[in-house]
């Protein structure tokens, strides 16, 4: 949705006026995974930095099935949010999907078309991961210098792995922020542009 359809319709100059319906589920399914996927990212931050900290403690909550379990958690509350707050609405004049079915017309800039729940989500997604990612490599600097032994090191696997995190989690990050922003104020089309590269990177 984020990429293919936002194509298509940017490249037809679509607006919420010539496919409501389409936008409307379009908009209301990609808000529901845009909630799902950076929920589930918590978790899986969460579970990145006890592998590297305390791997027993990692095993002992993901292991087996409980991992499926957890995902429930994310899922339930990103279709709970989709089905009762305001989706995003695609607008061919911006190449991006905004609260607005307006915008560019007549731009209220979050007076009457606003979703609070995305708002207050994305700014946990922006300064929740960033804590944990903080102190979490505090953490890690402080163990990794208290051991000289390479059996408290943390391997390379272990280390790419946290960075692949990083990597999703700067993205999201990134796309939240444009995203709070844009809705509220004008912003230039190329951080627009950024915004949803940055959607479309953190989804894969």
């Amino acid at each position: 949705m984020n990429g293919l359809e936002t194509g298509i319709l940017g490249l037809m100059g679509a607006v919420f006026c010539d496919y409501p319906t389409l936008i409307y589920t379009s908009g209301s399914i990609g808000l529901s995974l845009w909630f799902a996927e950076t929920s589930a990212e918590l978790l899986l931050a969460i579970n990145r930095c006890l592998e590297l900290l305390n791997p027993k403690l990692a095993h002992d909550i993901f292991k087996g099935n409980r991992t499926w379990w957890l995902t429930v958690v994310p899922s339930i509350y990103a279709v709970v949010l989709s089905l009762f707050t305001a989706p995003i609405l695609f607008t061919g004049l911006y190449f991006s999907w905004f609260f607005n079915p307006y915008v560019g017309y007549n731009d209220d800039f979050g007076k009457i078309y606003y979703n609070h729940a995305h708002t207050i989500h994305d700014t946990f997604v922006i300064f929740g991961l960033s804590a944990i990612y903080i102190t979490f490599s505090v953490l890690l600097t402080i163990r990794t210098n208290s051991y000289s032994t390479s059996t408290h090191q943390p391997t390379l696997a272990q280390k790419m792995t946290f960075m692949q995190v990083v990597i999703i989690s700067f993205f999201n990050a990134m796309a939240a922020g444009i995203y709070i922003y844009m809705q509220t104020v004008r912003i230039s089309d190329a951080i627009i542009i950024a915004g949803t590269y940055a959607w479309l990177f953190a989804h894969g």
